[in-house]
């Protein structure tokens, strides 16, 4: 379904309103509408991949233009879905640009916004989130949800319903296939969640943030957040054993039949644990043992630079539960 503003005379008593014709936008079809998500909220799709050459675009006319299609939606509640996949060094908009664009959509947009899905991130998007931090506020961080696989979209939306172009399906297929390739060579001992390396698990599920880790903080974040004391009280003993059991074996959970939000915390808290090697690392470990918890310049920069040198992966995964753990 594209959007076009034409020049239409509307308002009683003889006035004349007039919409700006963005036909030389609407050509590359880089928005489109998909009926409602499995909320009954109205679902805008954008394409990253349609985005021509940031030589050959207006990009003020772009975030105009961008505006005046959510205009249509964003007095109701509404969702959007983001396709990364084809933002390349040609197309890419400046970083002036995106706070720019950031700013531009103001509470009139964001009231209303209840999920930002944004489909294949790369690190360039979470860079982006970072340094953005201190002009994205906290409650708008909390409606960004990253989907690492299009069958994932499925528990939102009404899938068919999407239009998808045939090079982000592709790209999806090929991520689809390298996981597999991962599980076919990887032993049954490495097919467990718990227990084994980071790098290895990421490595298998090719994703930047373990899934259980997502599903965890994901679930806490949607139903948990004013429930005090959640990671000082454990699940069931028997019933935290069994969710191991199935995840180890490849089995989906579902937290919500389990109607316990200490679940998730408690298998979050098991999961770290179970590291074969600590988050920070053994070497961090062994210094932060012997740090004494005072403000000492010196003893404040060895540690921002043990964080700045921890393993790709680690420092990742550490953000992550950081801005988590700040909601």
């Amino acid at each position: 379904m594209e959007t076009t503003f034409k020049d239409e005379s509307c308002c009683p008593g003889g006035s004349t309103e007039y919409s700006e014709d963005f036909r030389d936008m609407e050509k590359y079809r880089f928005i489109s509408i998909a009926g409602d998500d499995r909320n009954s909220r109205k679902l805008i799709l954008f394409y990253s991949c349609r985005l021509p050459p940031a030589a050959e675009i207006e990009h003020e006319r772009l975030l105009e233009y961008l505006r005046k299609t959510l205009d249509s939606y964003v007095e109701n509640d509404y969702s959007l879905i983001y396709f990364h996949y084809g933002l390349n060094s040609k197309n890419k908009p400046s970083y002036t640009w995106l706070i720019q664009a950031y700013k531009a959509f103001d509470r009139k947009y964001k009231k209303n916004l209840k999920a930002l899905y944004i489909v294949h991130a790369t690190n360039f998007i979470k860079v982006m989130f970072t340094i953005l931090r201190p002009i994205i506020s906290r409650k708008f961080g909390r409606k960004i949800r990253y989907i690492n696989r299009l069958e994932e979209l499925k528990e939102f939306t009404h899938y068919d319903q999407l239009e998808i172009p045939s090079e982000v399906t592709e790209f999806d297929q090929r991520k689809g296939l390298k996981i597999q390739r991962n599980i076919r060579n990887a032993n049954e001992e490495n097919l467990f969640v718990f227990g084994v390396s980071l790098k290895q698990l990421l490595l298998r599920e090719d994703r930047q943030i373990p899934l259980i880790v997502e599903r965890c903080c994901q679930y806490i974040a949607d139903n948990g957040l004013e429930k005090e004391g959640i990671f000082r009280r454990s699940a069931n003993f028997s019933t935290l054993n069994e969710v191991i059991n199935n995840l180890n074996d490849g089995k989906d959970i579902n937290f919500s039949s389990y109607g316990d939000i200490h679940l998730p915390a408690a298998l979050l808290k098991k999961w770290l644990r179970e590291l074969p090697e600590p988050l920070l690392t053994f070497e961090a470990n062994n210094f932060l043992e012997h740090f004494d918890g005072k403000r000492d310049d010196n003893h404040l920069t060895f540690i921002k630079e043990l964080i700045q040198n921890l393993p790709k992966e680690n420092y990742t995964l550490l953000l992550y539960i950081l801005e988590f753990l700040k909601k």
